[in-house]
């Protein structure tokens, strides 16, 4: 790949040695000549990313998804370094952070694109993206009542907690807490999971990446909230009916040739 010249550093604080991280990588890219580094802290200003070719989080994987949005719309490379528990969407561990931020200063690295999820609401222009999934989630003792429609057909209807609509690369998120499948990262599909339905027949249903998904409020209740990446948007009926369906720009992430997928699950999910 390209080397990049033009580099956002963003840096959770509050993760355990992420800011030694950060300022190590920081101090090298300072030295490579023709890079530009910018430090970035939370909040956000909107295009922050404008203009970066790399944008290198240092944290968790929330720490990557805080940006995503923002590296969608610019279609920066997102580099994440994990400082946090897990690091499913990670390009690397903390301890490896210096020796791949050289491999990266040198183009030697990989882009990958993973289809994410766009999700429009009723009655609101504004739209959302998300890289891990799209939860539909009730709060309080009452279980929520749905009905899901695909490219114009009745999937079915759905007494639950709640439905997580995910992204192969969210696979490995609530979705597989939730009892969901595990999907490869590349494959074109939406991930369906119903949360603790009340049906014994209710099970995960993958959708193809064409499908057109609408899901609607059957009884009222303004418990109900939409979530993005863990971040609430919408509480109450007035979101629905929403509208989901693949993204029309990918998330692009750098990755390393020796990366493996299962690898980093049996690395994560303790596989012997």
């Amino acid at each position: 790949m390209t080397p990049p010249r033009h580099i956002a550093l963003v840096v959770n604080s509050l993760k355990n040695g992420a800011k030694a991280v950060a300022e190590k990588l920081f101090a090298i890219g300072k030295t490579v000549e023709g890079v530009e580094i910018q430090a970035y802290d939370y909040p956000f200003k909107k295009d922050f990313l404008k203009g970066s070719d790399v944008c290198c989080t240092i944290g968790g994987d929330g720490t990557l998804l805080a940006v995503g949005q923002e590296a969608v719309q610019s279609q920066t490379l997102l580099f994440g370094i994990n400082c946090g528990r897990l690091g499913f969407t990670s390009s690397c561990s903390a301890h490896e952070a210096e020796q791949r931020f050289n491999h990266l200063l040198l183009g030697h690295f990989q882009c990958v694109e993973r289809k994410i999820l766009y999700c429009q609401f009723a009655q609101h222009e504004a739209a959302a993206f998300a890289i891990n999934d799209v939860v539909v989630k009730v709060e309080g003792p009452r279980m929520g009542h749905f009905s899901v429609v695909s490219s114009g057909k009745l999937v079915n209807h759905y007494a639950c907690d709640g439905l997580i609509f995910c992204s192969p690369t969210g696979s490995t998120a609530y979705n597989l807490s939730a009892g969901g499948p595990l999907i490869e990262p590349d494959a074109a599909v939406i991930v369906m999971t119903a949360i603790c339905p009340h049906s014994l027949g209710s099970r995960t249903i993958i959708f193809s990446d064409k499908a057109e998904l609408t899901i609607i409020l059957d009884e009222a209740n303004e418990n109900v909230r939409v979530s993005q990446d863990g971040q609430t948007s919408h509480q109450g009926a007035s979101a629905f009916p929403l509208q989901l369906r693949v993204a029309p720009k990918p998330i692009r992430l750098v990755q390393f040739p020796d990366y493996s997928y299962y690898g980093m699950l049996r690395e994560k999910l303790n596989w012997k």
